[in-house]
């Protein structure tokens, strides 16, 4: 039986990481490239200044692999590297899935990229593929994707992807834990000194991050 598998897997670059080298307010698009083919396949890849970077391509329009990278106010460099692909499930009594992978068509492809960098793009396959985004004004983007795991249950995931880096959300995914309140408490103590050494917007994202744990 085939049914789709989607992987990710998050690699976290830098221990002590520099501040950001440029403002998103000033940031540029450096590279934008994109390919549709009639068949489906396709590719893209754009960067921008302020080290955003993303890349996919897929040969049929239903299986897909790539990735995107972002620098939050932390300075490190995040990185997700994913792919959407076909998995042979071999078990004593399956039942036969709704559609094949393999006779999967594209139902739906739209896709804008504007001249200032802003973009949007759509597309549904037919057994059971969506994904879609937009960006005002390609740095920013939100959007959302969906999949029907081996299990036959619905996957979906909406993100918003800004200076506060990536951000995802989906009921399958991992919640922080709350963070001790005494670490909370050591970070603010630490703010309050107003030590020119330390990067303050940093700072301040990450006591922001820990306190939203905490409810």
């Amino acid at each position: 039986m085939y049914n789709k598998l989607f992987i990710a897997s998050l690699l976290v670059v830098g221990a002590v990481a520099p501040p950001p080298p440029s403002s998103d307010a000033e940031a540029t698009v450096l590279a934008q490239d994109q390919i549709i083919n009639d068949d489906g396949s396709y590719a893209y890849n754009y960067e921008t200044s302020n080290g955003i970077r993303a890349n996919a391509r897929s040969d049929n329009g239903i299986n897909a692999n790539g990735e995107f990278s972002f620098v939050p106010p932390d300075g490190a460099e995040y990185r997700v590297t994913y792919f959407i692909a076909s998995l042979l499930v071999v078990g004593a009594v399956a039942p036969p899935p709704p559609s094949s992978d393999a006779e999967a068509t594209v139902l739906a492809q739209d896709q804008i990229i504007n001249d200032d960098g802003s973009y949007a793009y759509n597309y549904e396959t037919s057994n059971g593929i969506r994904a879609n985004a937009r960006s005002d004004n390609g740095i920013n983007a939100n959007g959302e994707f969906s999949f029907v795991a081996p299990d036959g249950a619905e996957y979906r995931v909406t993100y918003v992807a800004n200076e506060q880096g990536f951000q995802p959300q989906g009921a399958h995914l991992p919640v922080e834990p709350p963070a001790p309140e005494h670490v909370i408490k050591m970070l603010e103590d630490l703010r309050a000194t107003n030590n020119p050494e330390f990067d303050l917007a940093s700072l301040d994202a990450t006591i922001a991050r820990l306190k939203a744990t905490l409810g």
